[in-house]
This record gives structure tokens, sequence and C-alpha cells, in this order.
């Protein structure tokens, strides 16, 4: 499906859609790819699905997918497991998040669910009070709260205790 505007009432299966405008499905998908320009939400779970837009608001009980990639804001208030997150803002607050790397512009927020993230990289990293678990490595210019999570290094505390950072980095498809 090609459109300028796109409404999916119900679920999307192996499908590609492309839209020079906002695309909106207001059920769970699964496999194939969302292209757009403007925003991309999802109501419903979304499962192995490419999805490229200028932001990406995901409001279903799971994410899984390779890659959330887009040049604005990432919401995710569901579960996510990904490899990868990059967006100018990026908003986890979902119950569980498991989540290779994370990279925004601007700024990143996490919690207040169970947290399993490598390495967050952005200029704010904000974590809700409530959440636990681990991150390995969050490079940020302020002093983010780590509350009940573990880990937390910056790269040159990575680098000081386990050695090379920059691979760290290159293994998880990021760059400091």
């Amino acid at each position: 499906v090609q459109a300028g505007s796109v409404t999916v009432t119900g679920n999307s299966s192996n499908a590609t859609i492309k839209s020079s405008g906002p695309i909106t499905i207001a059920g769970d998908v699964e496999g194939g790819a969302l292209r757009g320009k403007g925003s991309i939400t999802v109501e419903g779970s979304v499962t192995d699905t490419t999805l490229d837009g200028d932001s990406l608001i995901l409001k279903g009980k799971s994410v899984r997918a390779q890659n959330l990639r887009c040049t604005g804001a990432i919401d995710v208030s569901g579960d996510l497991t990904a490899d990868l997150v990059i967006g100018q803002t990026v908003s986890l607050s979902g119950a569980s998040i498991t989540v290779k790397a994370i990279k925004a512009t601007k700024k990143v927020g996490l919690g207040p669910g169970k947290i399993k993230v490598e390495v967050v990289i952005a200029p704010e990293v904000q974590i809700d009070g409530k959440a636990s678990g681990r991150v390995t490595v969050i490079e940020a210019k302020n002093d983010p709260s780590l509350g009940r999570i573990k880990g937390g290094f910056s790269l040159e505390e990575y680098e000081d205790l386990f050695g090379d950072s920059q691979q760290f980095l290159l293994d998880r498809n990021v760059s400091g």
C-alpha cells in the first residue's frame, strides 16, 4: 500500500505500507514494514516489523524489533525488546525494557519498569526512581540518578575497568 495518509483499523501482517503522511495502525503489526513521513502510531503490539518514520508512537502491550530509528521522538509505552533504538528523544516506559543500545540527540527517559540496557548515549538521561535492573554504560552531560539501577558507568570508567570502550560501542552499532 502506498498513500498520502494511512489508517488501518485492525491488524497488519507482513504488509509493506509506504506513506507521504502519517500512518496509524489500530491493531497489532507483525512482519512487513511501515515507512512514512510524519508519525507512525501503532495501538497494538509490534513484532519483527521495520518502522521508519519521523516519529514513532508505540502504545501496545509489547514491541519486538531489531531497530527502532527515526529523526524525531520515539515513545514506547509497552514492553520492549530491541537491539538498537535511535531518535531525537526516546521515552521507554514499559514494564520490561531490554535493549542493547539507545542513542538520542536530545534526551532519553527510562522506566519505571525492569530495565536491561547495555548502553545509553544522550545529552540528557532520566531514569524513573521506581526503575530497577541494569544499564551498563550511560554517556550523558547530566548526572542521572540511578536509584535501583546497577552499572551506569561512563565510557571513560568502562575503559578503565574493562578495556576497549570504542569496541564495546562498535559491537552495539553505536558511536560515542
